[in-house]
Parts: C-alpha cells; structure tokens; sequence
C-alpha cells in the first residue's frame, strides 16, 4: 500500500515538474508571441469607450493643403494657429510638428512662430531619434529657439513590433539615458491638474550599462487604442483658421496638431486600424494622452509575474487529474483553457495588466495527452487482465454462455455451449442463433429461440417459464434452461444479449429415477402403496368433479404369509 501511495505521488510530482518546464521553456522563448499579440488585439478591441470632449485634433487634412498650398508651409501660419488657439483657452497645445531646421526663405516667420510660442506658454514641442550618416543614432530636437519658447518636449518615437504592428510606447526615452517624457506625458505634466506622479509600465533594468549612442527605453505600456483613425474629434487646420470659426471651441481642452492626411507625418499600423488605414502619428499621442490620463494605460506583466502566474496554472492539472476519472479529465482540461482565458480578459479589463495566454494555453492541452498516457497504458494493462479474467471463468464454468447481437447473430460461445450445440466457435460466428441454437420448448414444442429479440424488446432479463429441448448438431436432444439479458452501450442503445444455458439433462433422469423408485416395488417393479394411494386421490377428486363413483376391488390372497416366510418375498 504504501509502495502504491509513493509512485502515486512520484507521477504527481514527476507531472508538475515536467508542466511547469514546459511553461518556463514557452514563456522565456516567446515562441508563441504571435499568438499572444493576436489575443491581445482581439481582447483589447473589445473595450470601447466614448470619445473624450476635452481631447481634440487639428488636423493638417486634405483640405487644409488644398487651401495653404504645398507642405510645409510658411511658419506664420503656425504663428497665427498657435495664438488663436491660445485666445480661445485650450489647456494645452500639442504642436505634432518637427521643427528642426530654420526657414532660409523668411527668417522673421520663425522669430514670429517662436513670439507666439513664447506668449502661449502652453505649446509641447516633438523630440525626435533619427539615424545619421554610419547608422548611428541621433537627437533631433526643435531649433534652439522653438525649444526655448516651448512649455517642455517630449519625444515622439514609436516602435513597430515584429510583426509589423505598433502596440507598445515608452514613457520614457533618451539618448544613453531615458530623459525625455513621451510627448502626451509632457503634455499631461504640463497640466497641474492631470500630472502622473507615479507612471505605469515596466521598468528598464538596464538602466546602469546602456550605451551612451543607444536609444535608451524605460517605462514600457501597451496602449488600449479606443477606435480606428477618426475616433478622437478633429477639426480642419484651415477650418479652424477661418475668421468666422469660434475659438472657445478649443476651451480647457488638450489640443493636437499634426498632420493626418495621407503621406504627411508617421502613419503606422495599430491593433484596430490594420496595414490598410494606418493610424496618424497625432492620433496615436491622443490615444496615449487619454489612456495616462484616464488610468486605463495597459502595464505588461514583467517576467517574475508572468513566469509565477504561468506555472500556477500550469499546477492545476496535477491538481485536479489524480481526482478525476478519463473522461472527467478532458472536460477539465477544457475548464482550465476558459480559465486561462478569463483571468487574461479579467486583468485586462479591471487591472490594465497584459499576461499573454498562450504559453499557459498551450501547456495546459499538452497536459491531457502526457497524464492520460500513462493512465490509458495502465487502463489498457487492466482491461486485459480483466479479458484474460473474464475468458477463464467462461471457459470454467459448467453452463454455456453465448453472446449474440442485436440482430440475433452469434458473436461468442463459451466450451460449454460448444458441446451443448456441436459447433466450434469459429463455426457458429456471425451466423443466426436459430441456426446454432435450436430451442424449442418442451412441453408443446414451440419454438423459443427469439428469446434474444424478446428480451431486447423487454429491456430487461428473460427467463423461459419451463424446460427447454435442445437438439445439438448430431441430433442429441439436450434439456436445458435459459435466461437472456440484453447489452447496452452508453446511450441506452441495444448492442445484444448474452445467454445462460443450463443443461439439466442428467438431472431431469436422475429425479425421474428416484420418482420411478419411490412409486414401484424394487423387486416386481409392480407400483407399490404410494402409488396406489396417489392414484386412488386422483380418481375420488375426477369422481367427485364429475359426480360418479369410484369402486375400489381388494383380491386377498389367503396363507400368502407362509410363501414370504418360506421363500422370501
């Protein structure tokens, strides 16, 4: 007993540790990362939310270069935007908009758009990572002028992930160190109201060894983009300009502008707009403005968390298995998926946390095979002592055993019922019952060998009422006693019978002899006073049924004594 307890909780230990190296291989590997990133752009797309009322675009739009002509345009135009919208009260400007070189044909439109930048005090200027001439990397901030004016900077650099698609910011970023805040970050701390103390994401633990010439990355988040493009309200950069457009439509409100028609600025492909209808580079700082400020930024589970939750689910199999039967297993297999599931779409949704499934996934239907396997090895083992068990006792016991099934066709015959019908079970397979077993019944000799199809019809045991003739295939009458009871699968279905054939033939004479012997004299073989008085019952009781008489003659035979006494009876 104890031997069985300890290889039971050796295969329970052997099997957790052999899931959780799976889990820990799938998860550091990140060989299912393409499945994680389709889940989690399925699961993100299902959180909509409304649009904001105090987030708005103005965007450099068709329209607007219809109007303003070829881009870019002379920078007092900018100058004249900026002080309109600081007129009509917009809390802050976001001016998606690199101004890295100076405009050689009018230099007093710069000094005009660094005048107007300066008398806001509100305008968030973009920092930009470019590669320069030997493919290294360099800062690229607006002119010294810009960016003295401006209320602060923020870079603007956007990944793509490996497969093409633009999930991930950084709330931080630099060159050699993370300095400069993401540019909705900048436009939020700008913001007394809306500042982000404590800022969400993972952070670098590289921090201490990046390279100087590296574009260095902290605070890392996933962005729950709200919509496709158009999501966030925008108004036309030349509408807007119009001198009858109301300002106050600006009013507390965080302003973007930047360019969102096609072939203008970064347009890069997000979860919901797809490779078809990127996603404006102003557009996505909305999306990350309005995710930090509403809290509902998306924190990726660091590697301790994801490794400690993966192989808490990838315990439960050995948890719940050894409690279970076969069957009873799969089906929790398939609870252990939607649980995984779940707990992914339940930190998404009421956490913000990321943690990709589909190591835990994958695990979890490996589980199945790997536990089952070794239990259908051992199911297999006992189903075949149980055979070899079960033909044994068959081929024991004193009574025939036939199965047949539902269409009366022989499928097994025990030794036993080889000698009671002459056949070999490989002669009588597969042929009708009525052929091999000819039952008849023994009193009015009707044909009872349909008592497979009764009890099949019946639905329960069969027994004959009374004795059976059998006549084997040499034309030796048996006397016999049969029951049948019918097989179900599963569902109820009737899949045959198995009979029970009792051959009482030697017991039928030997009562008949000791009936013969207790009414006849053993000497004369004449009946004897049992008999005679049986026969005299029979005879008062028809006499009296039909109302006649009964006589009885008693012969004497006088000095019959003397003979016995002499010559013996």
């Amino acid at each position: 007993m104890m031997r069985f307890l300890n290889r039971q909780w050796f295969e329970k230990a052997l099997f957790g540790m052999l899931l959780l190296a799976i889990g820990l291989v799938l998860t550091s590997s990140n060989l299912l990362q393409r499945w994680d990133r389709s889940i989690y752009d399925l699961l993100s797309g299902g959180l909509p939310r409304t649009p904001p009322d105090d987030i708005v675009i103005i965007s450099i739009d068709e329209t607007s270069l219809a109007r303003f002509g070829r881009w870019p345009w002379p920078r007092h135009i900018h100058a004249e935007l900026i002080d309109k919208l600081s007129r009509g009260g917009a809390k802050v400007i976001g001016f998606d908009i690199v101004m890295a070189e100076a405009d050689a044909t009018s230099p007093e439109d710069d000094q005009s758009l660094v005048k107007s930048i300066a008398r806001s005090g509100r305008v968030i200027l973009p920092v930009i990572c470019e590669k320069r001439a030997g493919n290294s990397l360099g800062l690229t901030p607006p002119l010294s002028g810009f960016a003295g004016a401006a209320a602060d900077l923020g870079h603007i650099v956007f990944e793509l992930d490996s497969d093409g698609i633009m999930r991930r910011a950084f709330l931080k970023a630099g060159l050699g160190r993370p300095d400069w805040p993401a540019f909705a970050l900048a436009m939020l701390q700008f913001d007394d109201s809306a500042f982000v103390e404590e800022l969400p994401g993972i952070r670098n633990r590289n921090l201490h060894s990046a390279s100087p010439a590296n574009w260095v990355r902290d605070y890392q988040i996933l962005i729950p983009f709200a919509d496709a493009p158009g999501f966030f309200p925008r108004i036309p950069y030349a509408r807007f300009m119009e001198p009858d457009f109301d300002a106050d439509a600006v009013r507390d409100k965080f302003v973007f502008v930047g360019a969102t028609a096609l072939g203008l600025g970064d347009a890069l492909p997000t979860p919901v707009s797809g490779e078809n209808v990127p996603m404006p580079g102003v557009e996505i700082n909305a999306n990350l403005l309005d995710a930090l400020r509403t809290g509902i930024a998306i924190q990726p589970l660091d590697s301790r968390q994801r490794v400690l939750l993966t192989c808490l689910l990838l315990l439960l199999p050995a948890f719940f298995y050894p409690r279970l039967r076969l069957r009873l297993a799969l089906s929790a297999t398939i609870f252990l998926m939607i649980l995984t599931i779940c707990t992914s779409v339940c930190l998404l949704k009421f956490m913000c946390l990321w943690f990709p499934p589909a190591p835990v996934f994958l695990g979890l239907a490996m589980s199945y095979p790997l536990w089952t396997w070794s239990r259908l090895e051992r199911l297999v083992k006992t189903l075949f002592k149980e055979k070899e068990s079960a033909q044994v006792t068959l081929r024991s016991i004193g009574d025939g055993v036939i199965t047949a099934d539902s269409q009366g066709r022989i499928q097994y015959m025990n030794p036993a019922a080889e000698t009671l019908t002459g056949y070999k079970e490989e002669e009588a397979h597969g042929r009708r019952l009525q052929k091999i077993f000819p039952l008849v019944d023994e009193r009015n000799g009707e044909d009872r060998s349909a008592i497979v199809e009764q009890c099949l019809e019946e639905k329960q045991i069969v027994q004959l009422p009374d004795d059976g003739s059998l006549s084997d295939r040499f034309g030796k009458k048996h006397v016999v006693r049969v029951s049948a009871g019918p097989i179900h699968d599963e569902t109820g279905r009737p899949l045959g019978a198995v009979l029970g054939i009792s051959d009482i033939t030697e017991t039928r004479q030997a009562l008949q002899q000791i009936a013969y012997q207790t009414t006849h004299d053993t000497i004369t073989g004449l009946p004897n006073r049992s008999l005679l008085c049986d026969r005299l019952k029979q005879a008062i009781v028809n006499a009296h049924r039909s109302g006649s008489y009964v006589a009885v003659l008693l012969i004497d035979l006088d000095h019959f004594k003397k003979v016995n006494d002499r010559l013996g009876q």
